[in-house]
């Protein structure tokens, strides 16, 4: 009876915890130097996809205050074989959301070659204007890289 008791206690006076939980869209690039070759990798090309910014919903267990970058990549090397480095130019604010080494697409979006940033967006960079320049290189499994691209990534803070 007892049993009975605290169960449906736990069944009426409990609500839902629903927290954020939000993965990020790369995977780290494992280079090797046991793979020899000494081709480097065609000169990316890339598009943004998306910008979202973040913002308070008052709701602490949402997503709201995460901004995400979708980046594509369209080019001519391997997706599963090419990792790629990501840079921001010209903007102090913003160069953290990047990873410092070679990624690769996770494997949810690795055959669109989707990147996917998530960084929260209420602290530093919050009110914001994000307008910046995302150098990408292509880097091959031995480590040679391609011709950096760049890329501007833009969209005004909300």
């Amino acid at each position: 009876m007892k049993l009975l008791t605290v169960l449906l206690f736990v069944f009426f006076f409990t609500s839902n915890a629903n927290a954020c939980s939000l993965n990020q869209g790369y995977e780290p690039f494992r280079m090797s130097t046991s793979y020899q070759s000494t081709s480097i990798p065609k000169m990316t090309n890339a598009s943004v996809i998306s910008v979202e910014r973040g913002f308070d919903d008052g709701n602490g267990g949402s997503c709201s205050d995460a901004g995400i970058i979708r980046v594509k990549i369209h080019d001519e090397n391997p997706i599963n074989r090419t990792g790629y480095k990501f840079r921001v130019l010209d903007s102090e604010i913003f160069s953290n959301l990047f990873p410092s080494e070679p990624v690769i697409a996770s494997a949810l979006n690795r055959s669109e070659n989707e990147f996917v940033f998530v960084w929260y967006d209420l602290g530093e960079t919050h009110n914001q204007e994000m307008k910046f320049t995302l150098e990408i290189t292509a880097v091959s499994y031995f480590g040679n890289e391609s011709e950096p691209f760049q890329l501007l990534i833009q969209q005004a803070s909300k």
